[in-house]
């Protein structure tokens, strides 16, 4: 869904830990695996081929270090107004139903509150 937004060959930042020599070990991980099979009929082959990879630990570093409570505290006042009503709407598709209709709901209408949330909420 995120990736969608983002055009081949742009650059996508990734906190690599310490122990890694390369960049490109990122693609060892099971979620970077998983996008080469993102579509099985049409795969989008290897992220790191398809984008620029940086490390963004040191910024990521100097953030957490300038964060203080209240912008926590905003933050998750933010998404607890924006993204929890979203949430549940997708939750109460699956809490709602039996185990036999829970069965016949597809993962797209389970995902429409948060892709909806990500489409006109965030771009």
């Amino acid at each position: 869904m995120i990736l969608s937004s983002i055009r081949t060959g742009d650059g996508v930042g990734l906190p690599v830990p310490i122990g890694y020599d390369d960049i490109m070990e990122v693609e060892n991980w099971p979620i970077i695996q998983s996008f080469a099979l993102d579509s099985v009929y049409q795969p989008t082959g290897f992220f790191t081929a398809r984008y620029k990879i940086a490390d963004i630990t040191m910024h990521l570093e100097v953030l957490f270090r300038t964060i203080d409570g209240y912008y926590i505290d905003q933050a998750i006042h933010t998404i607890y107004r924006t993204i929890r009503p979203h949430m549940m709407q997708s939750i109460s598709m699956l809490d709602a139903s039996t185990a036999e209709q829970r069965m016949r709901v597809i993962a797209d209408d389970v995902a429409g509150p948060l892709e909806i949330l990500y489409d006109f909420g965030v771009r």
